[in-house]
């Protein structure tokens, strides 16, 4: 089981040998660190390393797989102006002192110790190595995971400088491009890329965020068991029109004045995730709403009438005025990174604005995550007729009163 921890002092030298076997390839690193006697880079590592996380000014992560250290992580957070004018001019102060002898210390000096411009709040990603023996283990995403998961829970964005061969990663990750390349001006072959996260924003979706956001449900909800059960000989362009044709729908009565709404999550303009909910009255105070469901071309309605329509006749007969959550869909790339945690949030907020509690209707899969928010069962397990490992879990959240 991989976990990841703060690293201690104990550490150190583990995190050391990591980072030179990862980079031992590098042709920056052997560019600036070539001429220097691997045990004196070794000791001067770890003398350095030891002393930065001493002064407990930077997140050192350690990934742990069976009791043995394979990656290691330090994360820079937002940092006040003036302590970046402060943190630079000890750097300049102590630029000779910084690295051990026969580094090239020009080019060094050059590629890692430059301006990058950024004037944004942020977290930085200074570090990031996993021993080569477990790249494929998920050591290293884990760690990156979790430097942008702070970062969207404090509303900021993340940068870091990568080489051409890591780009590909970091996009996949939500990073982009963040200026031009960082080319060194004593060797132009060794170049350095500027790369941004951008903070996660949550907004109300509009009809043209529409279609961005079916692929991402689809892809969210085809894996599950509900969906499998329902549209699994729905074709992914099917799917697609039939989710921009509901939710365009659904907007038109939200600016018509119905209490529903559609959030997109948005990292810079790029949609990555989305929730649906509405405020539903007391039932006796309720309009009745006998609108048949549509389903997209391929569907099978017969199991999506069973399982989704005793799901409809549960949410119609909830006696209580209550914020009735329908839907939360991430993409994939951006599950694990506390996306799916901010918009949560952004309901269990409006529910709380409206004084009411939140009731979903859970998968197998996402039915964890609510209990660790603090959802509770509250109704009779929804089972499809026709398979009984298809069920919904109705669960329910209280505000608690100040």
């Amino acid at each position: 089981m991989l976990q990841i921890l703060p690293a201690t002092a104990e550490d150190v030298p583990r995190l050391v040998e990591i980072g030179h076997s990862a980079f031992a390839g590098n042709a920056l690193d052997r560019a600036v660190f070539g001429d220097v006697d691997p045990q004196v880079h070794r000791e001067h590592s770890i003398k350095r390393q030891t002393k930065m996380l001493e002064k407990g000014e930077m997140f050192f992560l350690k990934a742990v797989v069976a009791g043995e250290i394979v990656g290691v992580a330090i994360w820079a957070p937002p940092k006040k102006e003036e302590d970046k004018a402060k943190e630079k001019k000890e750097e300049e102060a102590n630029k000779e002192k910084e690295w051990p002898p026969g580094t090239n210390v020009e080019l060094a000096t050059e590629m890692f110790m430059h301006d990058a411009g950024i004037k944004e709040p942020h977290y930085y990603l200074c570090f990031l190595s996993v021993d080569p023996k477990y790249q494929r283990n998920k050591a290293g995403s884990t760690l990156l995971r979790w430097g942008c998961k702070k970062a969207d829970q404090e509303g900021v964005a993340v940068h870091l400088d990568s080489t051409k061969v890591g780009m590909p990663v970091y996009e996949r990750a939500g990073f982009e491009p963040f200026g031009p390349p960082h080319v060194s001006k004593i060797d132009p072959q060794h170049a350095l890329y500027p790369m941004r996260r951008a903070p996660l924003s949550i907004q109300p979706a509009t009809l043209t965020d529409l279609p961005a956001l079916a692929p991402i449900h689809r892809l969210a909800f085809f894996p599950g068991a509900i969906t499998q059960y329902c549209f699994r000989d729905v074709s992914p362009s099917n799917f697609d029109a039939w989710f921009v044709k509901r939710f365009a729908g659904v907007l038109e009565k939200r600016d018509k004045g119905e209490k529903v709404e559609v959030l997109v999550g948005k990292r810079g303009d790029k949609a990555v995730a989305l929730v649906y909910y509405g405020l539903e009255l007391e039932l006796e105070k309720r309009e009745k709403d006998d609108t048949p469901r549509q389903f997209p071309e391929g569907a099978n309605v017969e199991q999506a009438m069973d399982i989704l329509g005793q799901m409809d006749a549960h949410i119609k007969k909830i006696p209580f005025a209550h914020c009735s959550w329908h839907i939360i869909s991430v993409h994939p790339d951006a599950q694990g990174t506390g996306v799916g945690w901010k918009m949560m949030q952004a309901v269990l907020e409006a529910g709380k604005a409206a004084g009411l509690p939140v009731t979903l209707e859970a998968t197998e899969e996402g039915r964890p995550m609510y209990q660790l928010a603090g959802f509770k069962d509250f109704a009779e397990v929804i089972v499809a007729n026709d398979d009984d490992s298809v069920k919904l879990w109705p669960m329910i959240v209280e505000h608690s009163k100040a």
